[in-house]
């Protein structure tokens, strides 16, 4: 059990790191965007810094409002469609997109 237990947190770790590497591409990846403003104005360190804050404050809030209108959707499905199981959601998880057809 503890050998398992040893796989999984060695994978959590490695994910771990491959999340801090996609974290620091896209801060850097910000910051060269806002070091210049669309005047083409070079803006100094602090005010970059207040622009990524404001950026990540506003990332977190849109997170935030897209679980809770997530939760109402759930909560409104699950009171129209009443014998709704979960193994009937998961079959449709398996069957995949349907085909679109051209004419």
């Amino acid at each position: 059990m503890s050998s398992k237990l040893d796989v999984l947190i060695e994978l959590l770790q490695q994910n771990n790191k491959k999340l801090d590497k996609l974290c620091a591409l896209i801060s850097s990846a910000t910051i060269l965007q806002e070091t210049i403003s669309p005047e083409g104005e070079i803006r100094g360190a602090e005010e970059i810094g207040e622009l990524l804050t404001e950026s990540y404050l506003s990332a977190i809030a849109l997170d935030d409002e897209l679980d809770n209108k997530t939760k109402q959707y759930n909560y409104h499905m699950s009171e129209f469609f009443i014998g709704d199981t979960p193994v009937d959601k998961e079959k449709r998880d398996e069957q995949g997109p349907p085909e679109m057809q051209f004419n």
